[in-house]
């Protein structure tokens, strides 16, 4: 017999073949799973954080959902009076126009300023490097200056918009009766556009590295200035560059924004704001309408951003102050005597801010009407509360840890068989909480 064909097996399938691979397959998907399973109760076991919060670090991916209105002012805004329905919609859009300008102060410039220079090694920089990182920053701070300027802008707009509003003018025709009329929101809106001047000013004011690192770039085109050849650089375009930086330096670096702000001229040739009582009293009632709220509320327990919208009222008051030159002692007696109650604000980062040394600051004629006593009460209670607040911080972190932890179990267990709305009420309360 002949083997040179060989023993060829038979091409014959039976799906013995395919069946065996099927079965090894699904146990090798069980082993996976279950080993998954594992992996995953493994990690929830060694992880220190309670529920299936958000993690960056193992899902990369997240939803952001955000509201959203689709509809206009001008849809918003209907009413049968055409002169009501415009005076609505100026004072609508520059609330929306100062709430769009503070958040992006909060998210463009305050942590950019902030970190600036964060991460220099220990050793130093080396030479160069400073007038690098400052040459990367000049983008952002001309960006800054923009958005100061439009600041600016925007407060004297409120500023005589109210005072068109508010007029005692016989002279011209008067657009509508405002009696007994006040328009709270939007000075709370004005008071958090001047919050976010006063955090630059304090950022930058605290900020050492920026300005050393800005006094080393100003040196270094000083060189350049001398011999611009030898730097390749066309002499022509460096005078301009030069007096940027010099408008910038005066706009921003020498913690005038806030000044330059409430010193900006509001008068024009058609509207008089300066010689207007009656807007005068107007600004000055609500002051002293916004006043006690917040006084009520801040160091309390239930205090919420009082103290924060404490800055802006302090930033109205000088605001008044700068435009009429008129000073209400008691108004003011009763915003320095804030102090017993909040020694300081923290705005952010490492920036406190100091209430009374604010009023002083701006208002240096108060010195007369303060006596020694008063300003060494200040000091000597700042440095009691010091002292208090560092005795009491572990057992202070004890008892949030427990109030905490309490609100949490709360939280996850408010999940009754009650009506829908019942249960969102019941949410609300303690979000609030």
């Amino acid at each position: 017999m002949s083997v040179d064909g060989g023993w060829e097996f038979d091409k014959f399938d039976d799906g013995s073949l395919q069946i065996v691979g099927e079965v090894q397959l699904k146990k090798y998907g069980k082993f996976l799973e279950d080993y998954a399973t594992q992996l995953r109760e493994i990690e929830e076991a060694l992880d220190d954080s309670i529920g299936d919060s958000w993690d960056m670090t193992l899902d990369p991916i997240s939803l952001q959902l955000l509201p959203y209105e689709q509809t206009s002012l001008l849809q918003l805004i209907r009413t049968d009076n055409k002169i009501f329905n415009k005076i609505i919609t100026v004072f609508a859009s520059l609330c929306c126009e100062m709430q769009s300008l503070k958040h992006e102060a909060e998210n463009k410039f305050y942590n950019a300023l902030l970190f600036y220079g964060e991460g220099e090694p220990d050793e130093g920089l080396q030479d160069g490097d400073a007038q690098v990182q400052m040459g990367k920053m000049m983008s952002l701070i001309q960006e800054l200056s923009c958005f100061v300027t439009r600041s600016y802008e925007v407060v004297k707009s409120v500023v005589q918009q109210f005072s068109c509003l508010y007029t005692a003018s016989r002279s011209g025709p008067k657009l509508i009766n405002v009696t007994d009329v006040h328009f709270q929101v939007v000075y709370e809106h004005l008071g958090d556009l001047l919050t976010v001047l006063i955090t630059l000013d304090e950022i930058i004011n605290n900020h050492g590295t920026l300005t050393d690192h800005w006094t080393l770039y100003k040196r270094m085109l000083k060189s350049v200035h001398h011999d611009p050849g030898k730097f390749g650089i066309q002499p022509d375009k460096m005078r301009p560059f030069e007096k940027l930086m010099m408008q910038l330096e005066g706009q921003l670096l020498d913690g005038l924004i806030f000044q330059n702000c409430v010193e900006q001229t509001f008068d024009s040739q058609t509207v008089y704001v300066t010689k207007n009582p009656v807007f005068a009293e107007e600004f000055a009632a609500n002051i002293r309408e916004i006043l006690p709220d917040l006084e009520q509320r801040i160091g309390e327990n239930n205090e919420m951003d009082q103290r924060y919208k404490f800055v802006g009222l302090c930033g109205l008051y000088v605001l008044h102050f700068q435009i009429f030159r008129v000073i209400d002692k008691k108004v003011f007696k009763s915003m320095w005597d804030v102090y017993k109650k909040v020694p300081c604000v923290h705005l952010m980062g490492n920036m406190v801010w100091f209430p009374t040394q604010f009023l002083l600051e701006k208002l240096p004629q108060m010195q007369k009407v303060l006596d020694k006593k008063a300003e060494m009460a200040v000091v000597s209670a700042q440095s009691s509360w010091l002292q208090q607040r560092n005795q009491m911080l572990s057992r202070d972190v004890q008892n949030y840890h427990t109030t905490v932890s309490a609100w949490m179990i709360e939280m996850d267990s408010n999940i009754s068989q009650k009506s829908l709305m019942e249960d969102l009420n019941n949410k609300c309360v303690l979000f609030i909480q």
